[in-house]
């Protein structure tokens, strides 16, 4: 029982790789007493075999397939933005503490800028520097 109208075009799910290459390796099976003798390449080609349609329970297993690798691409999606998000503020923080270690650096710097000033000032580094300097 069909829709009505014209018959659409079947088109089947992709079979398994390691099938396809097992069958394109060995030597076509017959599957009817007749067709004992192999095909050649150029009478295969020219050959129309109709496919019959899928059985309901066929299509049904293709659709369940088809939803579940549906859900498995959304998942991995989902996952990959997950990780570009965690990676993006992985990132955020490291220029952060990097900014931050620069910060404190630079005030140290400062900071030591200004005792040098300071000491210079007071004339401690001139004392330091006139004193003599003992021999070892």
């Amino acid at each position: 029982g069909g829709l009505g109208g014209a018959a659409a075009p079947v088109l089947l799910p992709p079979a398994d790789p390691v099938s396809i290459l097992k069958r394109r390796d060995s030597p076509p099976v017959p599957t009817h007493p007749a067709q004992s003798v192999p095909l050649t390449p150029a009478s295969s080609a020219s050959a129309s075999v109709p496919v019959p349609p899928p059985s309901s329970e066929a299509m049904l297993r293709y659709h369940q397939q088809n939803d579940a690798l549906t859900r498995h691409i959304q998942e991995l999606e989902h996952a990959k933005s997950v990780d570009a998000a965690q990676s993006a503020a992985a990132l955020r923080q490291i220029r952060q503490r990097g900014q931050q270690i620069v910060a404190t650096n630079t005030g140290s710097h400062v900071a030591i800028g200004r005792d040098s000033q300071t000491d210079l000032a007071s004339g401690r580094v001139a004392a330091a520097a006139a004193a003599p300097v003992e021999a070892v």
